[in-house]
């Protein structure tokens, strides 16, 4: 995981900080209470807190300060830090002081899955039969995934179509139809298990959007279990 979320260097963590509040860049963040809200920053304070504003119309409230994960989209990455979110006459302030992490934002970027992390694929047709057992997701992004499968049979082909349905930790299953763009040759047990990258296909208008939210919030929960607590 450390290949995915790299830590930023201190000089360019006061940057980049100085970049997003010059430019108001929106701030997402996500609380032990509230769901994900946006904020604008204002200004920094002894580069330890940053002030911030309510997006207008989108107030919200805290009783009491609560830890918070912050995901930042800037330039072509998306930045995570861990810090106190505090409410005080009507301005938010995050302390900065932990440190900022960035993840490359590129187009259909995909995201690799901690090995413990509880992340499921049922193969529902293959060649027109269920597989028996579930495979083991990789990696994923909006538009495709990787997937392992312990199994020598069957062997599954290059440019196939599968209909899948992956579960990630607590969240709702996604079915979708998907199409086998690369495989690992298998030729007995020894090569197993069999690895396949999966591009979504025959998506509804609405998929990739959803598939973005949830890749978002997947990275915001991957940050906080595996990365921060490093």
């Amino acid at each position: 995981m450390k290949d995915v979320f790299k830590k930023v260097h201190l000089s360019d963590k006061k940057r980049i900080f100085k970049r997003l509040i010059e430019d108001r860049v929106v701030w997402l963040i996500k609380t032990e209470s509230k769901d994900v809200k946006q904020v604008v920053p204002v200004q920094a304070m002894d580069e330890k807190i940053v002030e911030c504003d309510f997006l207008p119309g989108l107030e919200f409230d805290l009783k009491n300060s609560e830890m918070g994960v912050v995901s930042i989209n800037f330039d072509e990455d998306r930045y995570f830090f861990y810090g106190l979110v505090t409410i005080k006459d009507s301005k938010i302030f995050i302390d900065t002081q932990d440190d900022l992490f960035y993840l490359q934002r590129r187009k259909s970027a995909r995201l690799d899955i901690p090995s413990n992390y509880p992340a499921k694929c049922k193969i529902l047709d293959y060649n027109g039969k269920a597989l028996p057992f579930d495979c083991v997701v990789l990696d994923i992004s909006s538009g495709g995934c990787k997937l392992s499968l312990s199994s020598l049979e069957p062997i599954i082909k290059d440019f196939s179509k599968l209909k899948l349905r992956i579960t990630l930790s607590h969240r709702t299953p996604i079915d979708v139809s998907g199409q086998v763009r690369y495989t690992k040759p298998i030729r007995d047990f020894s090569d197993l298990p069999q690895i396949m990258g999966i591009q979504f296909v025959d998506c509804e208008p609405m998929f990739e959007g959803k598939m973005l939210n949830m890749f978002m919030d997947l990275q915001r929960e991957i940050f906080l279990k595996y990365i921060h607590k490093k």
